[in-house]
């Protein structure tokens, strides 16, 4: 009995020593993997615990993928035993050889697991048979300074990789920018069949010597080795990969090489200031109208267009558009556009100035001029816009308005409050006068009091048209032709229609004719005179979007429908502010003094 008593004792103490000898143990399904390969790692405790192990050690040079736990109750002869398994994909972070360090839980702590990682210079060169890699090509080998570069990167999978991702090239030297959509399709490598991603990207290098882009990475997941103990094996048979779907599957990452490109400095002698490298450049020059009648004080629209074919717009450089004495100008913001190509970036610079001639006379415009680099010919070029002759006639607006001429414009009265005698009341009181024959001090006497009188009565009568005219004026609002009014109300239905239809064409024609009819005197002929009219803060809104609609004329492919969406809204509530601010005016009261008293 007690022999007995001593052995199920012994056994107790030594089942109890090896639980706490294995009570946390770590392992992995290999400890040699390469490039882009992940290392699965499982953490066992076949003791009951709270909590779960500290992993954060693995962070440093390892990326966990993926983590799971599991739970695993036995009963053997009675005896109840329980094992909980963390499971982890872990990615090395670098190559040569990484420890998975200890792992402690509750005081128990795993031995260290060495792995060894093949090199990414190492691997295979691409198109050898690899199910997934990557290929990097340049347009040319080198590069000059700000000049733009083509880099093409392409993904060739021979396998599903379900939820996948590829990131983009990066560099401090450099402006990197992606061009146009990826392009997709099938190609055939050593009779193997491939579905490739294409990427292409502009490249603008920021200083001389080797520029060098971090490697581009792909990561996803691939089939499992062991496919048929998958829960959805099943679908294999129709080509589906359900694994890779659901999230499942073995992660993989698949680098790049590296991508460089030799970049020279700027040409000895150029000024960095003005350095614009770039396949083409072209300076245009518009007038708006097309073919202005210049006159003094009346303003024109000079619109002078920059394309520059290899540069963003953040690149380009500003013109100098001198002007000579005698005009003034009204320069707009510019406006800018960026066209991105499969085969790189064009920038275009709409400048618009507004120009207002004092005087009459000659006026010499200077010629606008840019120089640039051509690097297709490896040379420095200027392309320019020569000088511009106008000839300004015609008397200016102002002059008009200062100078009225009599015929036109009420004689001011007197400051002495004295009638204006007209030609008709001088006649009749020269024939009252007396003729010299019958002039004498005593008759002349006498004749005093009856012309007193008669020029008192004639300053009575003037007087009293003069009020009546007066108070005609001030009790009469002053109404706008018939004719004017119908026309204003004809051009606003058929803008409103051409705003429907979404005609570019139509919808210029039409809101130009109802500016026009709005003001008569002004001569309005194209959008340019429309904007001079509108108020540059209160109408910015409605300025902004005559504008592209004007652009949008400008373009070569102009012949699309324009949409209107915004622009309808914006000139509805211009028409009604301004019906609105007309019926808060008080109403007029004859013709406006030339000049206001203070």
């Amino acid at each position: 009995m007690v022999k007995r008593i001593i052995a199920l004792l012994l056994l107790g103490l030594m089942a109890q020593s090896g639980s706490v000898l294995a009570a946390l143990t770590a392992s992995v399904d290999t400890t040699s993997v390469g490039p882009g390969e992940p290392v699965q790692l499982s953490v066992r405790s076949d003791r009951e615990v709270s909590g779960e192990p500290d992993f954060s050690v693995l962070e440093k040079n390892f990326e966990v993928l993926d983590r799971s736990q599991s739970q695993n109750i036995s009963i053997i002869n009675g005896a109840m035993s329980r094992e909980t398994a963390w499971n982890l994909t872990l990615m090395p972070r670098a190559g040569g050889e990484q420890t998975i360090p200890s792992i402690s839980l509750a005081g128990e702590h795993t031995r260290p697991i060495k792995i060894k990682v093949s090199d990414t210079r190492t691997k295979p060169a691409a198109g050898s048979g690899d199910s997934i890699f990557i290929e990097t090509r340049w347009d040319k080998p080198s590069a000059m300074v700000n000049e733009q570069r083509i880099l093409t990167i392409r993904l060739y999978r021979a396998m599903d990789t379900g939820s996948s991702s590829l990131t983009e090239p990066q560099s401090d030297n450099a402006i990197i920018r992606k061009l146009a959509k990826d392009r997709v399709y099938e190609t055939e490598r050593n009779g193997r069949r491939y579905k490739v991603n294409e990427r292409r990207y502009a490249v603008f290098p920021q200083s001389p010597g080797d520029l060098v882009i971090s490697p581009v990475q792909f990561q996803g997941r691939v089939p499992s080795a062991r496919r048929r103990q998958s829960p959805y094996s099943m679908f294999d048979d129709f080509g589906i990969d359900m694994d890779a779907f659901m999230g499942r599957g073995k992660p993989v990452r698949v680098w790049s090489p590296s991508m460089r490109l030799q970049v020279s400095d700027i040409p000895a002698g150029v000024d960095p200031d003005k350095w614009l490298p770039a396949r083409d450049v072209q300076l245009m020059q518009r007038w708006e109208p097309t073919q202005p009648d210049f006159k003094a004080g009346e303003p024109v629209t000079r619109v002078i267009s920059m394309l520059v074919d290899g540069q963003p717009v953040d690149q380009l450089p500003d013109l100098n558009l001198p002007l000579p004495a005698g005009i003034k100008h009204y320069p707009d913001k510019p406006v800018v556009n960026e066209q991105v190509t499969e085969d790189g970036i064009i920038a275009i610079r709409e400048m618009r100035d507004v120009l207002v001639p004092e005087k009459n006379g000659v006026y010499h415009l200077p010629p606008v001029s840019v120089q640039w680099w051509d690097t297709q010919a490896g040379k420095m070029r200027t392309t320019k816009i020569d000088e511009q002759t106008i000839t300004v006639s015609g008397a200016p607006a102002s002059a008009a308005k200062s100078n009225p001429s009599a015929t036109t414009q009420p004689t001011p009265q007197a400051a002495t409050d004295r009638p204006v005698v007209s030609p008709a009341d001088k006649a009749a009181a020269s024939a009252l006068q007396p003729s010299s024959a019958e002039t004498g001090v005593t008759r002349g006497r006498n004749l005093w009091p009856w012309l007193s009188l008669l020029f008192a009565l004639l300053w009575l009568v003037t007087l009293g048209i003069w009020w009546r005219t007066k108070r005609g004026a001030a009790g009469r609002p002053v109404q706008k032709s018939p004719d004017v009014e119908v026309s204003e109300k004809q051009t606003w239905q058929a803008l409103l229609r051409s705003l429907q239809g979404g005609n570019a064409a139509e919808i210029e024609t039409a809101l130009v004719r109802w500016f026009d009819s709005r003001y008569p005197g002004r001569s309005i002929s194209s959008i340019g005179h429309v904007t001079a009219l509108l108020d540059a803060e209160q109408d910015a809104a409605l300025i902004d979007e005559l504008r592209k609609l004007e652009r949008y004329r400008y373009r070569d492919d102009s012949s699309g429908v324009y949409q209107p969406r915004a622009l309808k809204p914006l000139i509805e509530q211009w028409r009604k502010k301004q019906k609105k601010r007309k019926q808060q005016q008080p109403p007029e009261s004859g013709l406006k003094p030339l000049y206001q008293s203070s």
